[in-house]
């Protein structure tokens, strides 16, 4: 029992600070499903900003995958100044999905 305790806890200590929860830019309050538009109204220009074009699968009836064309992904970078994490923001097809605090030396 103690061994599976300590696998946890040490999973828990590993993970990143946070991640999907919200976002505070400004003194407003960002959250997975607000559009790219409106993030960049609130909190203005990022830092450092990344455009990819990715494979997109989709699941059929039967429940198996396939290629169904590319996904526009763009991740934004804001550095939230001294003694606060930097915040990545990830958005697919201008829809916020995932919102992630990184350590300092990523």
């Amino acid at each position: 029992m103690n061994g599976r305790l300590a696998v946890v806890l040490a999973a828990l200590l590993a993970s990143p600070a946070a991640a999907d929860g919200p976002f505070r830019c400004g003194g407003r309050i960002i959250d997975p499903g607000m559009s790219l538009s409106l993030v960049l109204s609130l909190c203005g220009p990022p830092d450092f900003q990344w455009h990819a074009e990715v494979p997109a699968r989709a699941r059929n009836p039967r429940g198996f995958t396939y290629w169904s064309g590319f996904s526009a992904t763009e991740r934004l970078l804001y550095r939230r100044g001294y003694g606060r994490f930097p915040a990545e923001l990830e958005f697919v097809e201008g829809e916020l999905r995932r919102i992630e605090l990184l350590p300092r030396g990523r």
